[in-house]
């Protein structure tokens, strides 16, 4: 039975389309979608980001959005479609390219790329968004029901999955394989390591990204174990200290600092609720010299403060998601109100 996103587009496979040799083989999890802003007649937005198709290629970086957006028909009275926030489509495809394939010298033309499950899933968030903004719509529009499946970390679980990856990993004829996060480790590397997680390949910065030869079905491949896109981008809900790993491991073999390929996000007033991961926890950053008091303490404790050093640029975010690390920025470079109150507090 066909599986089919909201409005309608049916789920595709996505994986590697230019089967030219490669010089490095990289497994991620599973595919991503294209997510669009669903607005209504009113001009009010009712999902910032619905996964409303299958990404166009493998680790997409968001190109073609609008194109893809504009072909999906939804009732006149429903409102429309665009493109969701850059944040949502194709991310993970810019951050590989940028602080994954760059730093070891490679680019998408020496890359194979695979996912443990080539299919796209939704998550809790798109879930709640769809039973919430779309289920309640469909008999009345006469609308498709969204088959599309939640992700289930055991659906990767999967014997005849592994002999898949094999034969596009031998087909690809490269030599090093990159392994993005825990999960490819655990259901694809497991099977001929010791290896079950990223952490078992040792925690510290010199232990992190090293190349590791591990024989796979008679070969042997140089496996160089990394976080997953998530935690290198700060995409949703990261852990810092894996994120600072990566970013030390890319700028060490780039010699230089790394930006990745993701626009800044401007808001004219600090957020209630962070838009990329959904947390309440917003920090307002904190500049200069402050001198130290049990208040600054228990601001810096309670995750209502970061301090930001003394280096400040004429573009500095001014202030930040505590879980997913996301920084957020004036859409002017002047400091507005809302953070005022923290320069003149006596710290």
């Amino acid at each position: 039975m066909e599986q089919v996103y909201p409005f309608g587009l049916p789920l595709k496979k996505v994986e590697q389309l230019d089967k030219s040799p490669k010089k490095v083989f990289v497994l991620g999890v599973y595919a991503s979608a294209v997510h669009a802003k669903w607005i209504d007649v009113d001009g009010k937005v009712k999902v910032n980001a619905l996964a409303v198709a299958s990404e166009p290629y493998i680790f997409w970086k968001g190109d073609g959005a609008d194109e893809i957006i504009s072909k999906i028909k939804i009732p006149l009275k429903l409102g429309k479609l665009v493109p969701a926030d850059e944040r949502f489509n194709g991310p993970s495809g810019n951050v590989l390219d940028d602080v994954f394939l760059k730093p070891l010298g490679y680019n998408r033309k020496d890359a194979w790329l695979c996912d443990l499950l080539p299919y796209s899933r939704i998550n809790p968030n798109q879930q709640k968004a769809i039973e919430k903004q779309y289920n309640p719509l469909m008999k009345e529009f006469d609308l498709p029901e969204c088959t599309i499946p939640p992700f289930l970390a055991s659906e990767l679980n999967n014997a005849a999955r592994v002999e898949e990856i094999v034969e596009e990993l031998e087909q690809s004829q490269a030599d090093t394989i990159i392994l993005l996060g825990d999960l490819p480790i655990k259901h694809f590397l497991s099977h001929f390591s010791k290896f079950k997680k990223l952490s078992d390949f040792g925690t510290t910065q010199q232990e992190y990204g090293n190349q590791h030869p591990i024989i796979i079905k008679g070969k042997t491949y140089q496996v160089i174990p990394l976080v997953h896109p998530r935690q290198a981008g700060n995409l949703g809900r990261s852990i810092h200290s894996w994120s600072t790993l990566h970013k030390r491991w890319a700028i060490d073999r780039k010699g230089e600092d790394i930006e990745v390929g993701l626009p800044k996000i401007r808001v004219s007033k600090m957020p209630q609720k962070c838009p990329v991961c959904g947390s309440n926890k917003i920090a307002v950053y904190l500049r200069g010299m402050p001198a130290y008091s049990e208040k600054l303490q228990q601001d810096l404790n309670e995750g209502k403060i970061i301090l930001g050093g003394c280096c400040v640029s004429d573009d500095d975010p001014f202030c930040a998601c505590v879980d997913c690390k996301t920084d957020f920025y004036n859409p002017t470079n002047n400091l507005n109100h809302e953070t005022s109150h923290f320069r003149d507090r006596d710290y």
